[in-house]
């Protein structure tokens, strides 16, 4: 074990090279390896070298058998591939040879049964065995034959030519028929031993091929039967056990035997002719496996296809693979991959060369396919161009350029068919040269080439016929036509067959607008067969075994294929045919079984495979103000590995990552309002910030794990858009959760959302260190210790810990022992760390248990052998959960003998306590969850001490999310299951936590799907899991379409939820994409489900418990509006039959929230709060659990708390009546005017004001009054005007309400005007809106008056300061004001002030008498002496004027004055 704070140094363990954006990269060819093309001959080679020769870092070598193992266990996983790459092979061999290459591999046909037995071709094996054998021999013998009589024929010549020469006569003839004798003799001789031979061999042959075939048959029969026998078995032992957890039982069953046996219905036998108990068990165990062999027998076979209308999916979800469900969140700037531009585009003026015809990624190779040329690219950690294959000028002119291709699944072998109707096959080699990046060498780089092998000419290119695109298996291809025909292709070349889609005798027609409305409505037709339309689209689902057509009409044929693939084109038929009015593209999500169709209205409409194609929901940027004329149609969709989100591209523009419940995870977009007014389509000579794929999106497609989204831009061939993903750690498969931490993981990261020092919430980047994810890059599972404290994160070997508190890394000090593990899930179990481990040498899988503190083998406490691959793991205090195929609940416990540290040596034992064998015809469970007994909890918390059974303790229920979307509770001891809800994507268990702040200890679970947030609570009774009516969609609980609920904190009660936020950089082309955690609370929800359930005590302990949070007080808002909310509801339900409105009863809901409020000094805030949302109408039956406005408007009045006691002046008018509200508003005025809250004073003039005048016309009825009046008075209108009620001169003239706000406003002002107070003055006046002019005119002589200019220059300089903006504004705003009334005094100090000369030479040059004085004043008092600067420039401008413009002073100063 080795901790670092970065980069990390371990033994045997080379360095990586350093992640980031990419870059221009220095590729260097290092020492060529050994991993090429895998054939029989490198298998077999590498097999013999491995048990012949040692490897010789070995310092002993291994023993024989040793070596003889290891090199079986190495090479017996290639022989499969080695096998299919041979054969393929040969047969391109025997293509490009004559007729007598094809006779002799014929001949030998028996070297391809390996071969066709890989292939899945079992029925045909054995006669192409005996075929291929019979032949071979039977040519052999006529071979040897033939030699034979040659070598005798040439032998009797030489023989006969010599003789004669030597001899003639009687002699010669004598000799001459002796030696045809022998020759005939041994000719006939010869013959019948070559016939007796090979007829013999031939006759073994077929002897030996009988037995085979019965001894296999034989086998096989026994292998089921044992299999059955086993399962069999299980399953009743399972049931027996399940059935016999408490001993009351198991004592009840052995009971009943004992009575059946004893004095019972035997009681005739004799004692020993008398049956025993275990002769009992027997029977019944028996018996249950006699029945579930014959329901095995007579099962549905698995070959029947499940889209018939009448039909459910059979065993096909059996078969298919659990995937561990993330969400998906942007982060990053999209990375830019160049794309080569030959030199036949550059000169083409077509537009098809400006566009990109195929993109996919396999196995870390992304293959690019222009109109020209192909570009094999490493999607790995380092984009790294491989290979590429230039077709040149003359190719593309006879041929045409590229118009569809495909790519083999196995990697090896693209398909291109041209525009002029010509295929050409590739072949793709990795010649294992390794590369070298930056003088480092990475694991999975290897140099590509890319060869043309074959060139075919299609059969339909007379016709001129348009193509879709391809789809494949790992045999055949399918192509359709314009003419609505199919064309099968081999990866050979071959074109064996076209055919037609034509319906089954049971087909039907759905209307997708039909069922769009919600009237899905199945009709049938008998005109399906003669469609015509061009085919668009098609769409494979191997998984389904499903093929998706999408014809030009719009129209969306369902049709399953046989297991054996798309060879047998008999069986591709169109059971269901889906009509849409305006599809362009479809895409399936084969683990969700939703069909995507995206439509040209720019919307994407989901359909569920498994409800008959029902519709289950559309999704569309409608609601962020964007219609299809802004993003145009939908040109391609494309689902995320794990079938839990896709991407939609549309035409027009821009690019968008949706869920599968319909949340906004990610939108190239920018959003500019709400409309579509305000958000136009961007167009390219717009001067704005460039978002990615302003032009449109032609084709997207997701890397192998996530964490890339590749995308082309419409007529673009230049470069490939890479944004960058993360992960967020939901609670699915086999990777364990956190309540205390929430995370996003990318690929060489962690993102951690924790809050900051003000309480808000952030996310953090964690880079893994360099040596380790250089080496194991991706990451593929990240899980948080309970505590929150410890992060274990595992790539696709080894595994390191991060300690958030001490902020280090802790990884494997050995390699190798690192490089051994294989994670395939993470659990933590307190402070041990359980590993899901994959062991490739014999496929098993176990799970290791390592100590926190040290990550090496001599530390491992415990290796469990698993039974088979898990699909879904849980932990929950010392328990362990796993789950096997098809649903086998196992049940570990965990005992630690000694402590957990490095100084010890703790002894962990693992039992199994529980096995449970579930048969259903559900769907696969993608995440279980313990569900904590409640009862031996609240045991254990009041007697620590107190000792229960391990069954006992064990939780006997857990919590089911198939893939499908259903939620349900599973009893562990009876195996019943109870179907809660669906459409569910992910749940939180609460009930059961540790913390010791749990705030929503009362909740069992929460769960999150399209309909939002649902929060669950236990219900005592008959039945424990009954949801709420109006508890199961809580309006305030449904999170914005923008938000991903991540987790909850128990602690506070809220809800963690990221969203998409993007910031522009100038040094960038593209924006960052940046994750924004969002919190939400769910206190409201838990307060009202304990007041339901007269639970006030515990509602007011947990309310106290959440005192001191930041959204108390919204809570307590939501949780009163709400209530009330319900009570309103409940009262227009029952109008109908109560004439008068319904009054709350004394023990109500309503009463019950606003006694448990009422203990918080929120309340009368949060009161008057919820009258403001709700309609004036029902104030009444509010206020009549609240308490009476009045006396909530004391309260606050007395706390001084004005600005809410200024909110229930509106329900005081309403509720009491005009009088009291002018009562309590003038008390307010008057208490708002010595805080100097000036504005709220002036909402305050303003509402008594108009109500006093309604009130004295008696022509305002309360029933008119609306809580908009509230808002007039609270915040302050944008325009401003004195009131005319003010204006006049006399208290005589005005009415008494308005002479009473008069007089409270002239009273504030002389109290401000005395003590000089000039900027409260002025805020009084712009607050108000006070007629300060005609205050002036009247207090001249009074408060207004200055006694002498040198204190009252002296005292206002200082109640000023002007040092400040604000108060040389308020000094001009006066000034302005005295002017306008002449108020010389004011004038002279106010502008003195400011020092304004123009405006104290345009007075002083009218009265010279003012200037003499002026000037001995200033010069006579030191403290004015920073004046004197300005008494020069006054003199020097007073200077310029005339003696007689001087002794005329008076008369021109009033007349300029007056101007």
């Amino acid at each position: 074990m080795v901790d670092s704070d970065g980069e990390t140094t371990r033994s045997n363990g080379g360095v990586g090279a350093d992640g980031g954006l990419p870059r221009p990269i220095e590729i260097e060819v290092g020492p060529s390896a050994s991993e090429g093309e895998l054939t029989l001959n490198s298998v077999i080679r590498d097999f013999l070298a491995g048990v012949v020769l040692p490897p010789p870092e070995a310092s002993p070598p291994p023993a024989f058998l040793q070596r003889l193992k290891f090199s079986y266990y190495k090479a017996s996983p290639c022989l499969r591939e080695a096998s299919r790459n041979s054969a393929r092979d040969l047969l391109l061999w025997t293509r490009r040879g004559g007729s007598p290459r094809a006779l002799f591999v014929i001949a030998t046909e028996f070297c391809t049964i390996t071969w066709r037995c890989s292939s899945c071709c079992q029925e045909q094996t054995a006669d192409a065995a005996k075929v291929g054998t019979i032949t071979l021999l039977a040519l052999t013998g006529l071979m040897i034959f033939m030699f034979f009589l040659f070598a005798a024929t040439l032998n009797a010549i030489i023989v006969s030519f010599l003789v004669s020469s030597a001899a003639a006569g009687g002699f010669l003839v004598v000799f001459f028929t002796f030696l045809t004798t022998v020759y005939i003799g041994a000719l006939l001789f010869a013959t019948f031993v070559i016939s007796t031979t090979t007829i013999s061999a031939i006759v073994v042959v077929l002897i030996a091929t009988g037995w085979i075939g019965f001894f296999w048959i034989v086998w096989l029969a026994v292998k089921k039967t044992v299999d059955l026998t086993r399962q069999s078995v299980s399953i009743t032992s399972t049931a027996i056990s399940a059935y016999s957890t408490a001993w009351q039982a198991r004592h009840n069953i052995w009971v009943w035997a004992e009575m059946a046996t004893g004095s019972g219905m035997f009681k005739f036998l004799r004692p020993r002719l008398r049956p025993q108990s275990t002769d009992v068990a027997a029977a019944a165990t028996w018996g249950v496996a006699a029945t579930a062999s014959a329901l095995w027998l007579i099962q549905v076979p698995s070959d029947l296809t499940y889209l018939r209308s009448d039909l459910r999916p059979p065993a096909l979800f059996f078969f298919s693979v659990v995937p561990e469900t993330k969400m998906y969140m942007a982060f990053g700037w999209p990375q830019v991959i160049p794309l080569e531009s030959t030199a036949a585009a550059a000169t083409s003026s077509s537009p098809s060369f400006d566009r990109i015809v195929y993109l996919k990624v396999i196995n870390r190779h992304l293959l690019v396919v222009s109109p020209t040329h192909l570009e094999l690219w490493s999607s790995s950690q380092h984009k790294v161009r491989l290979g590429k294959y230039v077709r040149d000028a003359d190719s593309v002119e006879r041929h045409g350029e590229n118009l569809q291709a495909i790519w083999s699944p196995d990697t090896k072998s693209i398909a291109v068919l041209s525009s002029a109707s010509y295929l050409h096959i590739y072949k793709v080699h990795f010649s294992g040269k390794r590369l070298m990046v930056g003088g480092k060498q990475l694991p999975g780089l290897f140099l590509a080439s890319v060869s043309l092998v074959i060139t075919e000419k299609a059969p339909f290119q007379e016709k001129n016929l348009v193509t879709s695109n391809f789809v494949c298996d790992s045999k055949n291809m399918l192509l359709g036509l314009s003419d609505g025909h199919l064309q099968l292709v081999s990866w050979i070349g071959e074109f064996p067959s076209i055919f037609k889609i034509c319906c089954q005798p049971a087909h039907s027609v759905v209307d997708a607008s039909s069922a769009f409305l919600g009237n899905a409505s199945v009709q049938e037709s008998v005109q399906c067969c003669s469609r015509s339309s061009a085919i668009v689209q098609l769409e494979l689902s191997l998984q389904l075994r499903l093929l998706v057509v999408l014809f030009s009409g719009c129209q969306i044929a369902l049709c399953p294929i046989n297991k054996k693939g798309l060879k047998q084109t008999t069986f591709i038929k169109a059971e269901r045919w889906l009509n849409t009015d305006d599809a362009m593209c479809a895409s399936v999500a084969s683990d969700q079984q939703i069909l995507a169709v995206g439509c040209s209205r720019g919307v994407v409409e989901l359909y569920d495979l498994a409800e008959n194609a029902t519709h289950l929901r559309t999704i569309s940027l409608y609601d962020w103000g964007y219609s299809m004329e802004d993003t145009g149609p939908v040109t391609c969709i494309s689902w995320t590995p794990d079938n839990c989100a896709f991407a939609v591209g549309w035409k027009f523009r821009g690019l968008t990552v949706w869920s599968a419940s319909g949340c906004r995870l990610m939108c190239t977009i920018r959003q500019i309002g709400m409309s579509s007014a305000s958000s136009p389509m961007v167009k390219p000579n717009q001067d704005l910030k460039f978002e990615p794929l302003v032009g449109g999106t032609s084709q997207v497609q997701w890397d192998e794990f996530g964490y890339k989204l590749y995308a082309i831009e419409e007529r673009s061939s230049e470069r490939i858009l890479a944004f960058s993903f993360g992960k967020c750690c939901l609670n699915r498969g086999l990777s364990g959760t956190s309540f205390v931490r929430q995370i996003v993981y990318g690929e060489d990261r962690v993102l951690v959302v924790q809050p900051d020092d003000t309480d808000e919430l952030k996310i953090v980047h964690l880079n893994l260190p360099v040596s380790y994810i250089s080496q194991n890059w991706p990451v593929l599972h990240v899980v948080a210790s309970k505590d929150g404290m410890y992060l274990a994160v595992a790539g696709v070997h080894g595994l390191i810990l991060y300690d958030l508190r001490n902020k280090k890394w802790r990884v494997f000090g050995d390699v190798t022992q690192e490089q051994k593990i294989e994670c395939k899930g993470l659990l933590w179990l307190g402070k041990i760390i359980v590993v899901c481990n994959y062991i490739e040498s014999s496929n098993s899988y176990e799970l290791l248990f390592y100590p926190r503190y040290h990550l090496d083998q001599s530390s491992l406490l415990y290796r469990k052998q698993l039974l088979g691959k898990p699909m879904v793991m849980d932990v929950f205090q010392d328990y362990i959960l796993v789950t096997y195929r098809p649903f086998d609940v196992h049940i570990f416990h965990v005992k630690i003998s000694g402590e957990l540290s490095p100084s010890s040596s703790p002894v962990l034992q693992l039992s199994t306590v529980r096995e449970l064998s579930i048969m259903t015809a559900k769907s696969h469970p993608a995440s279980m969850r313990f569900i904590p007994d409640s009862t031996v909890e609240k045991a254990l918390e009041k007697n620590n001490s107190f000792s229960l059974d391990i069954l006992s303790q064990q939780p006997s229920r857990c919590l089911i999310l198939r893939t499908n979307g259903e939620l349900s509770v599973l009893d562990l001891d009876d195996g019943h299951e109870q179907l809660l809800s669906n459409s569910v994507e992910l749940f939180w268990v609460t009930c059961g936590q540790s913390e010791k702040a749990n705030l929503i200890e009362e909740v069992s679970w929460l769960d999150y799907g399209h309909r939002g947030m649902q929060v669950w609570y236990p219900s005592p009774g008959v039945d424990p899991f009954k949801r709420e009516d109006f508890l199961q969609l809580d309006p305030e609980l449904e999170f914005d379409r923008e938000i991903y609920p991540l987790g909850l904190l128990p602690n506070i009660a809220v809800v963690v939820g990221v969203c998409q936020r993007m910031s522009f950089s100038a040094c960038s082309e593209f924006p960052c994409f940046e994750p924004s955690p969002q919190a939400q609370t769910i206190l409201h929800c838990l307060l009202r489900h304990l007041l339901q359930r007269d639970k006030s005590e515990e509602a007011l302990r947990l309310a106290c418990l959440s005192a001191e949070k930041p959204h108390f007080s919204h809570c307590l808002e939501w949780l009163l509006f709400t209530v009330f909310d319900a009570e309103i509801s409940r009262q227009n339900a029952n109008k109908n039959q109560f004439s008068a409105s319904v009054t709350p009863s004394s023990n109500s809901l309503l009463e019950k929230t606003c006694n448990l409020i009422k203990n918080f000094p929120e309340y009368v805030e949060v009161v008057v709060s919820v009258a403001r949302k709700t309609d004036g109408r029902h104030w009444a039956d509010l206020f009549s659990s609240a308490g009476r406005s009045t006396e909530l408007f004391e309260e606050c009045f007395q706390r001084r708390w004005y600005r809410t006691a200024a909110c229930y002046i509106l329900v005081i008018a309403k509720l009491e009546g005009p009088a009291v509200s002018q009562y309590c508003a003038l008390r307010l005025l008057q208490a708002t005017l010595d805080e100097s809250l000036y504005e709220l004073a002036g909402e305050l003039v303003r509402f008594l004001l108009r109500s006093g005048r309604e009130y004295e016309n008696a022509t305002t009825e309360s029933d008119k009054l609306s809580p908009r009046i509230l808002g007039y008075f609270l915040f302050r209108s944008p325009y401003r005007r004195q009131s005319s009620d003010l204006k006049s001169t006399s208290f005589k003239d005005l009415s008494p309400h308005i002479a009473s706000v008069k007089n409270i406003l002239e009273t504030h002002a002389s109290h401000l005007m005395s003590g000089k107070e000039l900027s409260k003055l002025v805020a009084f006046v712009k607050g108000t809106q006070f007629d300060l002019v005609e205050y002036l005119q009247r207090e001249r002589q009074g408060s207004a008056r200055l006694e002498n200019f040198a204190s009252g220059l002296q005292l206002i300089g200082q109640k000023l300061q002007m040092d400040t903006l604000q108060s040389r504004l308020d000094a001009e705003f006066l000034l302005a004001h005295m002017c306008s009334v002449k108020f010389k005094e004011w004038i002279v100090v106010l502008a003195t002030l400011l020092r304004r000369a123009e405006v104290l030479v345009d007075l002083f040059r009218h009265d010279l008498r003012l200037w003499t004085a002026y000037s001995r004043t200033l010069q006579s008092h030191p403290s004015f002496h920073n004046y004197l600067d300005l008494l020069d420039v006054l003199e020097e401008q007073l200077a310029s004027v005339s003696d007689l413009d001087i002794q005329n002073g008076p008369a021109a100063s009033s007349d300029h004055s007056s101007e």
